[in-house]
């Protein structure tokens, strides 16, 4: 359930940040009250659960705060709209340690943590799935990849494949696949 809700604050946050160039508001990247009035999930345990996401994704509202170019925006946006409320957007974004002039996005690497330095885990950035191999019973036992930076194939064999990828990309991969 958490995992869903990371992908929805990231969903909300990329739809947030679009919009607030034409849309000077106060914005959130929670779901809008309105998106809450029909979800099955208990109000309690729901705002639990997109706390538990937050933390998770690394959500930060003050980030920029030392940004020149942060403050002055929020300046212009105050003179423009003085009766409304100019807040930061919340963004999956931290302030670096070693150098506090720099931020680290969220990715793959702040949600899983310690778990991508494991043998047994590879994480591909830049890699198209251009097919799943499966075996005869359905089971998938291989993927052919190609990696978009050197346009190289390659055949990955393993117990579990976990493929990321929008519908588009989905149904190509699928069209492509074959038995083994």
């Amino acid at each position: 359930m958490v995992w869903q809700l990371i992908g929805l604050v990231l969903a909300v946050s990329v739809s947030v940040l679009e919009t607030t160039v034409s849309y000077p508001i106060t914005l959130a990247a929670v779901p809008h009250i309105d998106e809450r009035v029909n979800c099955p999930i208990p109000r309690t345990e729901f705002e639990e659960l997109l706390e538990e996401a937050a933390e998770l994704l690394n959500v930060n509202e003050n980030e920029f705060d030392i940004s020149i170019r942060h403050r002055e925006i929020k300046n212009v946006l105050k003179g423009a709209f003085p009766d409304r409320e100019i807040k930061n957007i919340p963004l999956a974004v931290k302030r670096r340690e070693d150098n506090p002039e720099l931020v680290t996005w969220t990715g793959s690497n702040t949600v899983l943590g310690k778990v991508i330095s494991n043998d047994r885990l590879t994480i591909r950035d830049e890699t198209r799935v251009t097919a799943l191999v499966g075996g005869t019973d359905g089971s998938v036992g291989a993927a052919l990849l190609r990696d978009l930076k050197t346009n190289d194939d390659v055949v990955v064999f393993a117990k579990v494949i976990l493929c990321v990828a929008s519908r588009n990309k989905w149904i190509q991969a699928l069209t492509s696949s074959r038995p083994l």
